[in-house]
């Protein structure tokens, strides 16, 4: 598992995609159609990764009349007036490269707790993405021929 590429993955998990102008609300149609994923990759026209967005702040977004008053107002300003993927999305996001071993991938996971990662090419356009599931998935497939 610690040598093994992400690209080698057969088949890689397509991940969720939108644009940056994408509304809230068509981000949590994405959410529901897409209930196993963690996060939602925001793309460029040529399908380059300029931000993710969590579904859990997607979540705080769409619920901010029920957050904590005493929370700082600018965070709180932010949240309600968030209109569209690219107002809430983390515009520096961990992201894996397809070269990257799987190994490596999980190492980024652990360390950022992160419960997916998008899986990039070098030219940052995303191929797929890489959820905790998936990692189990590979390690159990391995522990069986290990066992065999």
């Amino acid at each position: 598992m610690e040598r093994k590429r992400l690209s080698e993955l057969h088949p890689l998990p397509a991940a969720v995609s939108v644009g940056a102008d994408e509304s809230i609300e068509g981000l949590v149609q994405a959410a529901l159609d897409h209930p196993e994923a963690h996060d939602i990759c925001v793309v460029d026209g040529r399908g380059r990764l300029v931000g993710v967005v969590n579904i859990k702040t997607l979540f705080r977004t769409v619920f901010c009349h029920h957050t904590d008053p005493h929370l700082m107002v600018r965070d709180l300003i932010r949240l309600a007036s968030s209109e569209v993927a690219g107002d809430i999305m983390v515009t520096d996001p961990v992201v894996a490269l397809e070269t990257e071993t799987l190994g490596e991938a999980v190492g980024k996971m652990v360390a950022h707790e992160l419960g997916e990662l998008p899986v990039v090419d070098e030219g940052k356009r995303v191929v797929g993405s890489l959820s905790i599931r998936d990692v189990f998935r590979e390690w159990v497939d391995i522990e069986i021929r290990r066992r065999q």
